[in-house]
């Protein structure tokens, strides 16, 4: 039965109990084993207590039992929300005495069904409401603008610097650097009442008149203080407005969720514009803490290129499974899919899976486009820990596994017969994983088949090492990572991690770390925090990281090059690297 209140739906018939007629209740018989104790609803027993009529309970019997309520205060014990089920969408509220269903936040009553209703005010930027977006950064709301390929009249447009000196582009607009923002709150319901949501976007971004290529970041899409979407050129740009849908994860439901639009003003873009932004629900989207498909037995939710592939009997007992199967050199496979990395719900989030790769070649696991970790094979079905990065927490990522079968004579007709296979792909919690996760194995401690940090992609361009030792050899614990290039040449160290949010007092953020290296007089050594001078003991290094990077990704880079240039390498240069990290401190901005 429907109520028609608002956005109301009626429970069921819930018959209440009460204590029959009201009143004071009768006086306890004199003489009665209960003395003083007046029984409200019930009786008095042989052995001084309150029998309670069924509903009641308490020494005198005058409270609601059970699953019961009386928040109205009549005297009527009525069934709560405890054991009141309500239909999707909904949520019970037994506040008046009686348990009702209402329609979760953003939702409305059609017939007999909550239906989303809720979202972005003036999604069309029409300013309408007037100042439901608060623009800054010098962005702009045009409410009349209309081209054929918008969706319907007005967008705002973010500035962009003149494009290398366009003659009829006028005076640049912006500073390079400087990012513009397109920001509104909006009423979300918690996930439990709620259904997945994608936002929809039509955008557009339109290249330097000069080059007519352009590459790099346009937008970002920001949920809640992370980055659930960053649209980069593609080297054309769209000179129509197109359409964009990006899933939204866990930090977009329950409550207050602040929605960031924002563009960073460059020089080869001459116009970034967003048409229209809506909130809609969207079945193909990932719940929050979930992997699409992650055990294959269903389908879609993957999309596989070069050798990769989703079949049947290569799981675990045989189930369907991915795997990525070589021929020859020179092959690639990549199978992509996307998670909803949790927020709150789960803590140390960790991306697991059963895998099972030809030994001493590598799987690299990305998340979001930035490598998570690389996986080494060993002929053995194992499981994978990958530790997910804070920067991605409360967001849905694109995931992708990807493997290439490389040549160390450069021949891709040479054969290659390796392969990697997984399955069981899910979000579980991982005691071993820092929490926040900013810089994961930063003391280069941990041993197996999975590591954070992405190394040399070949044996003849470098090597990296997990080495062993206490101090000395380590600057702190049992052990720290050792970067060389056997054949002279360069090898290169990265991980991405994530940078702090920002907290008022604390400073902004730095990057530290020490190092030591060989004494290789033709060595050159860098990393993101500039050149490492040669140093025979420990050394620490520290750098401000730029604070508009908080609770977004970067990269950590290190690398040792030799200038004697190829060929068999007497004497390679050695960078040792131990403790990395990424704080707040004082000595950095906060702005």
């Amino acid at each position: 039965m429907l109520i028609g209140v608002g956005a109301l739906v009626a429970c069921g018939d819930l018959a209440g109990l009460t204590g029959g007629g009201g009143g004071d209740p009768p006086p306890t018989p004199v003489g009665s084993p209960c003395g003083d104790l007046r029984c409200v609803h019930g009786t008095c027993s042989s052995a001084g207590k309150c029998e309670c009529t069924a509903g009641f309970s308490g020494p005198s019997c005058d409270s609601c039992g059970g699953d019961l309520q009386d928040k109205d205060g009549d005297g009527a014990c009525q069934p709560s929300c405890n054991v009141t089920t309500c239909p999707a969408r909904s949520r019970c509220d037994d506040t008046s005495g009686k348990a009702t269903c209402v329609c979760s936040t953003g939702y409305a009553l059609e017939g007999d069904a909550c239906v989303w209703k809720g979202g972005i005010q003036d999604p069309g930027f029409q300013n309408t409401p007037p100042g439901a977006w608060k623009l800054s950064g010098g962005a702009l709301i045009d409410a009349t603008a209309k081209d054929k390929t918008q969706v319907d009249p007005g967008y705002v447009d973010f500035p962009q610097e003149n494009p290398f000196g366009a003659p009829d582009a006028g005076p640049p607009r912006c500073t390079y650097g400087q990012t513009s923002h397109a920001i509104q709150t909006v009423k979300m319901p918690p996930f439990a009442e709620a259904e997945p949501f994608a936002l929809s976007l039509s955008r557009q971004s339109v290249c330097s008149p000069i080059f007519g290529f352009c590459f790099g970041e346009t937008y970002r899409f920001s949920v809640g203080g992370r980055a659930a979407f960053v649209d980069r050129a593609d080297g054309l740009g769209q000179s129509a407005f197109s359409p964009r849908k990006v899933c939204l994860g866990e930090r977009a439901y329950g409550g207050d969720v602040t929605i960031d639009v924002a563009a960073p003003c460059g020089s080869q873009v001459e116009a970034v514009r967003i048409d229209r932004a809506t909130l809609v629900p969207d079945a193909t989207c990932p719940s929050p803490g979930k992997v699409q498909n992650g055990d294959f037995e269903g389908t879609g939710g993957w999309a596989a290129s070069g050798v990769a592939e989703v079949t049947a009997l290569v799981g675990t007992a045989q189930s369907r499974g991915a795997r990525i199967k070589m021929a020859k050199a020179c092959d690639y496979g990549q199978l992509t899919g996307s998670l909803s990395v949790p927020w709150k719900s789960v803590p140390r989030p960790a991306l697991t899976f059963s895998f099972k790769g030809s030994k001493n070649k590598q799987l690299s696991v990305r998340v979001g486009g930035s490598v998570a970790a690389t996986v080494t094979g060993t002929d053995t079905f194992e499981t994978a820990r990958v530790c997910l990065p804070d920067w991605a927490t409360g967001t849905v990522q694109q995931l992708a596994f990807y493997a290439y079968a490389s040549s160390a004579a450069g021949n891709c007709t040479d054969p290659d017969t390796s392969e990697f296979i997984f399955d069981d792909v899910k979000i579980e919690s991982e005691p071993t994983c820092e929490d926040p996760g900013l810089v994961f194995d930063g003391g280069f401690e941990r041993r197996g088949s999975v590591s954070a940090w992405s190394g040399p992609s070949s044996p003849t361009s470098g090597v990296f090492t997990y080495a062993s030792g206490a101090p000395p050899s380590s600057h702190s614990g049992a052990g720290y990572g050792a970067l060389y290039s056997p054949q002279c040449n360069y090898a290169s160290l990265y991980q991405t991690a994530s940078v702090p949010d920002l907290s008022p007092g604390k400073g902004g953020p730095m990057l530290a770390f020490w190092y030591r290296t060989s004494a290789a007089a033709s060595g050159a050594f860098y990393s993101t925090a500039g050149t490492l001078p040669v140093a025979a003991a420990w050394t620490k290094k520290t750098y401000c990281l730029p604070p508009t990077l908080a609770g977004r990704a970067t990269s950590i880079n290190f690398s040792a090059s030799t200038s004697s240039g190829g060929g068999a390498c007497a004497n390679p240069p050695y960078l040792y690297l131990d403790d990395v990290a990424i704080t707040l401190d004082p000595t950095c901005p906060e702005k």
